[in-house]
C-alpha cells in the first residue's frame, strides 16, 4: 500500500493525500462516486471508507487505474505530468516496435498482474517485510515475467522465495 508515513521513512519529500488520490482515481475512471469506483477495482463499498481511515492507498488500486485505464502512476499519486499515458508502441527485446500492442492495457492479463499483487501485499504482511514503492514495482514486475511465462497459477511458495530474496 502507499502511505504517507511509508514515503516519509524513506526520505521522499512528496506527500500522498488519500482524498487527492482518491479524487484523481474517480476522474481517470470517471466514476461518479465512491461506490461505484469501488465496484470497478472489484471491491465493496467498504474498501475506501477503510483505506481512508487507514490513510493508505492500496497500491494495488494505482496499478489496476494505471493498467485498465492507461492512466499515468505518477499523475495518480502525485498529480504529476499527464493524466493519461501517451500510446507508444512496446519495444519486444529484438528492438523493433510491437504494434500489435496499441495499449498496456491491452498487452497486461490484468487477473494475473491483480493475482501477483494481493499475493505480494499478503507475503509482504506476513513476512513483516517493507519495500519502497520502486522496489514493490521490480518485483512485481519480475514475478508478473515469471507467471506470464510458466502459464502456473500464483504460488505462495514462489512469491515468499521471491520475497526473502529481498528481505
Amino acid at each position: 500500500m502507499v502511505s504517507n508515513s511509508s514515503l516519509n521513512n524513506h526520505d521522499d519529500k512528496s506527500f500522498i493525500n488519500f482524498d487527492e488520490v482518491l479524487k484523481r482515481l474517480m476522474l481517470a475512471t470517471q466514476a461518479p462516486n465512491q461506490t461505484e469506483l469501488a465496484r470497478m477495482f472489484g471491491l465493496g463499498p467498504q474498501a475506501i471508507t477503510s483505506a481512508r481511515a487507514r490513510g493508505r492507498v492500496p497500491s494495488k488500486w494505482i496499478i489496476l487505474a494505471a493498467v485498465k485505464y492507461d492512466i499515468s502512476a505518477d499523475w495518480l499519486l502525485f498529480g504529476i505530468g499527464p493524466m493519461k499515458l501517451q500510446q507508444k508502441p512496446r519495444s519486444p527485446s529484438n528492438g523493433e516496435a510491437d504494434s500489435s500492442c496499441p495499449s498496456l492495457s491491452s498487452c497486461v492479463n490484468v487477473d494475473l498482474l491483480t493475482a501477483i499483487i494481493e499475493a505480494v501485499e499478503e507475503g509482504l504482511d506476513e513476512l513483516c517485510i517493507r519495500l519502497p514503492p520502486v522496489k514493490k514495482a521490480e518485483l512485481i514486475s519480475l514475478l508478473y515475467d515469471y507467471f506470464s511465462k510458466s502459464d502456473e497459477d500464483v504460488q505462495t511458495e514462489v512469491i515468499h522465495r521471491y520475497l526473502r530474496l529481498v528481505k
